[in-house]
């Protein structure tokens, strides 16, 4: 499958491997990021605070956490069938099935395994 992208046409294969070399830019930017920043945070939290030192603040205090996730892509359609096969066959247990789900980006992130089979014993998918 070819794309256009701009005056010309790049394979489907090669703008993904573009993507990669964007993104992996995009997370060394990120990963440093989440070096500096909770620190910057310590200090402007200790500003405003009673604590005497900026060193009072602990990291417990002031907690951040980037999304490092910068891919668009989640599972294929033949991926989710195979890992619901999978699960049919015994092969994994439900919670890995939804875990995997949730890393390929089928389900939400924040909603428990429980919560998840809650939702669907009562029928809160598509009719």
């Amino acid at each position: 499958m070819s794309v256009g992208n701009g005056s010309s046409c790049e394979t489907a294969a090669a703008i993904e491997l573009c993507q990669s070399g964007e993104n992996s830019v995009l997370g060394s930017l990120a990963t440093s990021l989440s070096t500096s920043l909770p620190h910057v945070l310590r200090w402007a939290y200790w500003w405003n605070s009673t604590k005497p030192w900026p060193d009072d603040v602990t990291k417990d205090q002031v907690v951040i956490e980037l999304n490092t996730d910068f891919s668009t892509k989640g599972l294929s359609a033949q991926e989710v069938t195979a890992v619901v096969a999978a699960w049919q066959n015994g092969a994994l247990s439900r919670d890995s099935m939804l875990d995997i789900f949730r890393w390929g980006e089928v389900l939400p992130e924040g909603r428990s395994n429980e919560e998840e089979i809650r939702s669907v014993g009562k029928g809160d998918g598509p009719q």
